[in-house]
């Protein structure tokens, strides 16, 4: 038997560690002493317009005098029928995102930097995206770019190869020896060997390279050439990207069940030549580390990669995740017309290495304390009803129900902002464009290892960029985080009624809490730490209903006539039926809720165009595409039915006794 000492099951860990940035984010001051949300009152909040007669809601849903045949072409249909042909995928979502993107690219145009302290991290922020934007100097910033690259290019061993790694300011630009701060088994930040996928990107930068008429290709192209390679050089670079590429994916795709813990020792027993802790102590904020888990393969990893053999191949995986500078170095120069548009290239740097000074003054330009009132009262309604959904249900036992009423009352929750914040009070401009890039990132990924002298309450989320339209619940933490974009778009702080803000973000907000109790979540406490409270009957009972709700859904079919694949959907739809329950009791404990404008609105949110040549895309990611995840999810509601009396003859009708639910 293996040495089995950290355990995790394959597709949490490959999900969680390639996408950790994703989960662990924001926060605004949490409360380890929150309020037990089943003895606080629901706060009141703006009452509906003047309630509907039935006659009038009759009218209102009437579909040419039949029975409302499929729920999102009534709601959307419309809409939906002016982007038929569209090459490009649209949804709210998506209009909220670019809504915030230029909000805060006018941020960084409009302010005045007069009014600024000079050491604030917003000045900071401003003065490197004017010197981005000011490109006079780009002949020298293509000299720094060829300088950093000769750095590369001269290493003649694989002891060279590590020395150039110990510095911060390769590796963070490396896809093989990468390392990210993660919470382990135990509940502490710890550090984990996690390589990163670089044969889509290589593919992706082969086939505009090969394209004469794609504006990025041009600029890769003419990058490449002024740098000195020629063409049979960069398609070398291609070849060794794509070769190490795939010793990489071969390793994350055989991950297996159990995370292991690797000290020095550990590592010389077994085989591994690779001086890895010498080359992470010279990294900053590593130097004192002794150990780090990985996949009990590591060993082989790293010995089939770091050879001889492999060391051209090593160096060209540098130079492939160094290219990111290329759209920094003036490239306008290349062009005569305006055809590339690199000032929202600067915006998106900004935002993803410098998250939280951004962040901060987004939220004070379009938030408010009535804003984060309204949403922190919402949280709390949802909370309340998920946990009523939790204490009727019959499968489960009391002192499990006790568990998941501590574990919701304890989520902390963080509206807008990282729970550790990057605030930019260590960097100093160098006076050189790209310099000053390459030392902006290289301190983002050192505050990101920092998080490693975090322990127990200390910790929280962080590092995310904050740039997603939407919410995120984070297992490890036991926290609820919200993003920007979503709660200060319009269609939430204009919405004049309850229901409306139910549906355009409380069901957002239901849906992440309800991960705290799907099939990944619910093996967490509400520490984070890895303890699962189900006994086996329980755990029995809930596979079962997991295996109903996945043969369901492969049942089924979704736009294009194409079958939904059931289990590649299971966790997230679990979230939404959760979700749509929570909501609607909610709504039952209102009076004279308006369930039609809840329903309506809730559709209108979840819309969304998929070219069709594109929409294997949507098809594979987690979550239901738009119009299963209005009709299909509606669909198992007896309230949606008796709103519209919906009959069997809509492809979506199911019988009373076969409706899904989950607790």
């Amino acid at each position: 038997m293996k040495n089995k000492m950290v355990r995790s099951s394959k597709r949490y860990f490959s999900l969680f560690l390639s996408f950790l940035l994703v989960f662990c984010l924001i926060g605004c001051s949490p409360s380890n002493a929150q309020p037990d949300v089943t003895d606080t009152e629901i706060q009141p909040s703006p009452d509906s317009e003047e309630v509907i007669s039935d006659a009038e809601i009759l009218g209102k849903i009437d579909d040419n005098g039949k029975p409302i045949y499929d729920f999102d072409e009534f709601v959307n249909g419309e809409w939906r029928s002016k982007y038929v042909g569209s090459d490009s995928h649209l949804s709210t979502e998506n209009e909220m995102y670019d809504l915030y993107f230029s909000r805060m690219k006018d941020i960084l145009v409009t302010t005045d930097l007069s009014t600024l302290d000079e050491e604030s991290g917003l000045f900071k922020v401003i003065t490197l995206y004017n010197e981005m934007c000011d490109i006079s100097d780009a002949s020298d910033r293509m000299e720094t770019i060829r300088k950093y690259y000769n750095c590369i290019e001269q290493v003649n061993s694989l002891g060279d190869l590590y020395s150039l790694l110990s510095s911060d300011i390769y590796t963070n630009n490396d896809y093989v020896f990468r390392f990210e701060v993660i919470p382990n088994y135990y509940g502490l930040n710890s550090l984990y060997y996690q390589p990163k996928r670089l044969t889509e990107f290589v593919n992706s930068l082969k086939t505009v390279l090969d394209d004469p008429n794609d504006d990025q290709g041009e600029l890769y192209r003419t990058f490449f050439q002024d740098l000195g390679y020629s063409e049979e050089r960069v398609e070398e670079i291609i070849n060794n990207g794509l070769k190490i590429g795939a010793l990489v994916d071969s390793y994350l795709d055989d991950l297996s069940e159990w995370y292991v813990y690797w000290d020095a020792e550990i590592l010389s027993e077994s085989g591994v030549d690779v001086p890895v802790f010498s080359i992470l102590n010279g990294i900053q904020n590593l130097e004192n580390s002794n150990y780090f888990y990985a996949d009990e393969d590591l060993p082989k990893f790293l010995n089939e990669v770091y050879t001889s053999e492999n060391l051209d191949a090593l160096k060209d995986c540098l130079l492939i995740g160094s290219t990111w500078v290329m759209f920094y170095s003036g490239c306008e120069q290349y062009f005569e017309d305006d055809i590339y548009d690199t000032s929202d290239d600067y915006v998106h740097f900004l935002l993803y290495y410098a998250p939280d000074v951004m962040s901060v003054e987004y939220m004070k330009r379009y938030g408010s304390d009535d804003l984060l009132k309204d949403i922190n009262s919402l949280i709390l309604d949802i909370k309340k009803a998920e946990i009523s959904i939790v204490s009727d249900s019959e499968w489960l036992e009391d002192s499990t129900k006790e568990c998941i009423k501590q574990k919701m009352s304890r989520m902390t929750q963080y509206i807008g902002e990282n729970g550790h914040k990057f605030l930019l009070g260590d960097f100093a401009f160098t006076g050189d464009t790209i310099l000053d890039l390459i030392e902006l990132k290289s301190l983002y990924c050192s505050f990101e290892r920092g998080q490693l002298v975090f322990e127990g309450s200390n910790r929280a989320p962080f590092g995310n960029g904050i740039i997603d339209a939407n919410a995120i619940y984070s297992p490890r933490y036991n926290s609820l985080v919200v993003y920007p974009p979503y709660i200060c778009d319009p269609l939430y702080t204009e919405s004049d009624t309850y229901e409306e803000r139910l549906a355009i973000l409380g069901f957002i907000l239901a849906h992440e809490i309800g991960h705290s109790i799907d099939r990944s979540g619910i093996e967490f406490d509400w520490e984070g730490l890895n303890e699962s409270f189900l006994s086996d009957s329980e755990i029995e009972a809930y596979n079962s209903m997991m295996q109903s709700v996945s043969d369901y859904l492969d049942g089924l079919k979704c736009e294009y006539d194409k079958p939904i694949p059931g289990d590649t959907k299971l966790n997230e739809t679990v979230a939404d039926l959760i979700a749509m329950e929570t909501c609607l009791r909610v709504l039952a404990d209102r009076e004279e809720a308006d369930y039609d404008l809840f329903f309506r609105t809730y559709a209108r949110m979840k819309r969304e165009y998929y070219p069709e040549d594109s929409f294997d895309i949507y098809l594979n990611d987690t979550h239901l595409t738009s119009k299963p995840r209005i009709n299909f999810i509606l669909a198992q509601f007896d309230e949606f039915y008796e709103t519209y009396d919906i009959d069997e003859s809509s492809p979506y009708f199911v019988p009373e006794d076969q409706r899904l639910r989950i607790f």
